[in-house]
């Protein structure tokens, strides 16, 4: 009879458990698809509570871990994502789109080394699974490892030829090795298979511009902007093309519409104070050129990189205009400081370009150039000690310019000290490779050498008489 009992016990348990068990089970697939819909719906928190109500249920739920870690990617929480796909794979080490997913993720935190690793175990998985190397080729190119890319795009185009984003990603990585030819022809595979895809005509553009296909490239970005008139990147480069054709107001059109759509792009002023000044509304081009010392100090130095008032002014007074705006802006601004006392010297302002460069100085104790431009009209004003203080600090900061031994020798020769200045004008020979220089160098020297001879000739007359 106990036995009995015991017998109906046991019984009634497991089938109170496998009750309990199959209920989880559903409630689990009913979160699981709940989180699954969410997901694809864009309501990415409620994805997260579901697909984690699934987890808690079951912890090995490997789908559960892949839909929370694309939630957790689309939240651009790309560690959580790595931990959730690497769980996935914990629970099941052949689990090829956990491998896919993950591969992702470390692309987009540099860490493509690990992506390959992960898109080479999913290759090992299925061997002929297409996204796995086009990823592949994309971490490969990230790397600089551009003839791996192209290999790995390659494979994924012989696995499907209607892969249209392989024929993109080798285009692109073709047109960094100076295949423009190459470039072209996959980017145009890639409109071929997905004609609306402004992305394509785009950068079939920067092919076509590299071909020197001006007009082609203005169609491809027109293209682009026809596709998506919200492309801002695709009205500032089809800009740069007419102004390369002499379109310059045609190419001011472009840049204003790319600056409504993005006004803190600093080139975009760059470009468009450019051709203005190239239609000669200089004024207007120093308001654009302006704007830029309002933004990211990156378009600033690119702006100084490029020495663009001195190739758009006819004269260096605007110039003068533009960067007295910029010290207005920002007074520590040394960059602004040293162009602005440029402009002064070509203004024969010397007094004026020497406060600027000491000014320079000042914020950047270090700037070799400001003591050379000091240094220079100290000595055309014949400051000659103090331009050789300055020549000093120069060659004190860089060695290496010979410049500033063969100015200070000159001061030195204006002050009579010749044997200081045969020993800077000996030190420019050693560093200069340019045998004209040298010869004329070697003349000088000579020179020098025969003056000493003769005040020490006239030196012992002197003593005789």
């Amino acid at each position: 009879m106990i036995n009995a009992i015991l017998i109906m016990i046991v019984f009634l348990l497991i089938i109170s458990l496998v009750i309990v068990l199959r209920r989880r089970e559903k409630k689990g697939k009913y979160y699981f698809e709940s989180a699954s819909k969410k997901l694809l719906n864009k309501e990415y928190v409620g994805a997260m509570e579901d697909s984690s109500k699934v987890i808690k249920l079951n912890p090995n739920y490997k789908e559960a871990y892949i839909i929370r870690g694309s939630t957790k990617f689309y939240l651009k929480d790309y560690k959580g994502a790595i931990e959730d796909y690497s769980k996935a794979i914990e629970i099941d080490p052949n689990y090829e789109i956990a491998y896919l997913r993950r591969g992702v993720l470390k692309i987009l935190i540099s860490d493509y080394n690990g992506a390959i690793e992960d898109y080479s175990t999913a290759i090992e998985l299925n061997p002929n699974c297409e996204e796995a190397y086009c990823r592949r080729g994309i971490a490969k190119d990230d790397r600089k490892d551009y003839s791996g890319a192209i290999e790995d795009y390659s494979k994924t185009i012989e696995l499907n030829p209607k892969y249209e984003e392989a024929y993109y990603q080798r285009g692109m990585t073709r047109y960094k090795l100076g295949d423009y030819n190459g470039a072209l022809k996959d980017h145009s595979k890639a409109i071929e298979l997905k004609p609306n895809q402004e992305i394509f005509y785009f950068f079939r553009g920067f092919a076509k511009y590299s071909l020197m296909d001006y007009k082609g490239a203005i169609e491809d970005f027109s293209k682009a902007i026809e596709l998506n008139p919200k492309y801002e990147e695709a009205y500032y480069h089809r800009g740069n093309v007419k102004c390369k054709l002499r379109y310059f107001i045609e190419a001011i059109e472009d840049y204003y519409e790319a600056i409504k759509l993005n006004p803190e792009n600093g080139n975009t002023y760059i470009f468009m104070g450019m051709a203005k000044g190239k239609l000669g509304d200089y004024r207007e081009a120093i308001n654009d050129f302006a704007k830029i010392f309002e933004l990211n100090s990156n378009y600033k130095r690119d702006f100084y990189s490029k020495e663009i008032s001195k190739d758009i002014f006819k004269n260096p007074s605007g110039a003068l205009e533009l960067y007295s705006r910029a010290i207005e802006l920002n007074p520590k601004d040394d960059e602004a400081y040293l162009n602005r006392a440029d402009a002064k010297v070509e203004l024969d302002d010397d007094s004026g370009a020497i406060e600027d460069y000491s000014k320079v100085i000042e914020i950047d104790p270090q700037n070799e150039k400001a003591y050379f431009g000091r240094g220079f009209l100290r000595w055309l004003n014949s400051d000659y000690n103090e331009a050789i203080e300055d020549f000093t600090k120069v060659i004190e900061l860089n060695p290496q310019n010979e410049k500033a031994y063969n100015n200070r020798g000159h001061a030195k020769v204006d002050i009579d000290d010749y044997c200081g200045a045969i020993e800077d004008f000996t030190k420019e020979i050693e560093l200069n490779t340019t045998t004209m220089q040298m010869l004329i160098l070697r003349d000088e020297l000579q020179n020098l050498k025969s003056m000493i001879t003769k005040e020490k000739e006239k030196i012992n007359l002197n003593w005789l008489n």
